[in-house]
């Protein structure tokens, strides 16, 4: 027997009108949890910025990122930043100066809110039927992005977002492929904001 591989169909870019609302209700859904979980992360709360255009694809120093990928849609969800701005955070969470903190360990840190970000948006889509899977966090630098070809991406949505804590800025990203608009007609809410424990973050 012959087995053919056959590669999905990525719908076009160009999106009916009537998936425009609910594709800001999903940008709305990305920043809320990239807020909240900032908050459980880091035990600070950012100021949620729009992002400002910048000329080429890299945006900081350091990415991590995460996938969640199923069968109605890929997203991909990336954190740019500078060491000083993850040495910054985890100053602010453990109470002592950066100067005494192991970088590994502020990128740790920037890992496992990537991490818990995925893990957010996995189960609100889990509430409302939507199965996707989850990868690891990874760490790369942010200048591979410069050896992406634009035209290799298909029609990728991507969404930009900064969020500013205390003396820090994570420059959020995300690319979204479509492969059903079904989902888009059954988005979750947001989830509603907890208080952080002081053991609440595991390093991966």
């Amino acid at each position: 027997m012959n087995c053919k591989l056959t590669k999905p169909s990525i719908l076009p870019r160009k999106n009916p009108m009537e998936h425009e609302s609910a594709l800001l209700d999903f940008n709305q859904l990305l920043e809320k949890s990239s807020e909240l979980c900032f908050i459980q992360c880091f035990s600070t709360t950012p100021i949620l910025k729009p992002s400002i255009s910048l000329h080429g694809p890299v945006i900081g120093h350091w990415m991590g990122l995460i996938l969640l990928a199923g069968g109605e849609f890929r997203l991909t969800l990336k954190a740019n930043y500078l060491t000083r701005d993850a040495l910054a955070l985890a100053e602010t969470k453990f109470g002592k100066p950066k100067n005494t903190i192991d970088p590994k360990i502020a990128h740790d840190m920037v890992r496992e809110y990537l991490n818990q970000f995925g893990g957010t948006l996995k189960r609100l889509f889990a509430s409302t039927e939507i199965q996707v899977g989850l990868s690891l966090p990874l760490q790369t630098r942010s200048f591979d992005e410069a050896f992406v070809n634009p035209k290799m991406m298909g029609d990728v949505i991507r969404k930009q977002w900064n969020l500013a804590g205390l003396n820090s800025e994570f420059r959020m990203v995300s690319e979204l492929q479509v492969l059903n608009w079904n989902f888009i007609k059954s988005l979750p809410k947001p989830p509603e904001p907890s208080v952080p424990q002081e053991d609440e973050m595991e390093f991966l």
